[in-house]
C-alpha cells in the first residue's frame, strides 16, 4: 500500500490524502456524488476506502443528473444527516452550487471561478487545503 500511495503522491494526490485523513480525524463522514460511476476511478486512485458512500446519478434510487438535487437527497438519507449538517464540496458552480442550493445544502467550490454567474450562494476556495482550513474545529 505504501508503494501505491508513493506513486499517487508523485501524481499530486498527496494533498488529497492529507485532507481526507484530516477530515475523517475530525469525525466527519465523506461521500462522493458523481454523474457517472466513480467507484472504479476512486479505487484506482487508492481513495475509495476514504468515503462512507459513493453515489452515482445513474444509481436506481437517484436516476437524475446534477444539478437536480435527487443525488444529494439520497446522500443525506444514506449518511443519516440533515441538510444543515452537510457541506457539499464541488468544482463546478454551474452544476454543483446549483444542485446544493436546490437541496438547501451549504456549498464550497474548490478551484472554480470567483465570478458568480448563476445567482447561487456559495463559498469559493483555491485549494482543498484552504477548504479544510475553513472547516477546522476551534
Amino acid at each position: 500500500e505504501d508503494g501505491i500511495r508513493d506513486a499517487q503522491e508523485s501524481r499530486g494526490l498527496g494533498d488529497v490524502y492529507k485532507r481526507q485523513d484530516l477530515l475523517r480525524s475530525w469525525g466527519l463522514r465523506l461521500a462522493v456524488l458523481s454523474d457517472y460511476p466513480a467507484h472504479a476511478k476512486l479505487a484506482a486512485l487508492g481513495i475509495a476506502d476514504h468515503f462512507d458512500h459513493v453515489l452515482c446519478a445513474q444509481d436506481a434510487d437517484i436516476g437524475r443528473f446534477k444539478p437536480h438535487p435527487r443525488g444529494l437527497e439520497v446522500a443525506l438519507q444514506r449518511l443519516e444527516l440533515d441538510a444543515a449538517e452537510v457541506l457539499y464540496v464541488g468544482d463546478r458552480s454551474e452544476v454543483d452550487a446549483v444542485s446544493a442550493a436546490a437541496a438547501n445544502i451549504r456549498c464550497v467550490i474548490v478551484g472554480g471561478p470567483r465570478v458568480r454567474t448563476d445567482g447561487t450562494d456559495y463559498h469559493t476556495t483555491r485549494t482543498l487545503r484552504e477548504m479544510t482550513m475553513m472547516l477546522e474545529p476551534t
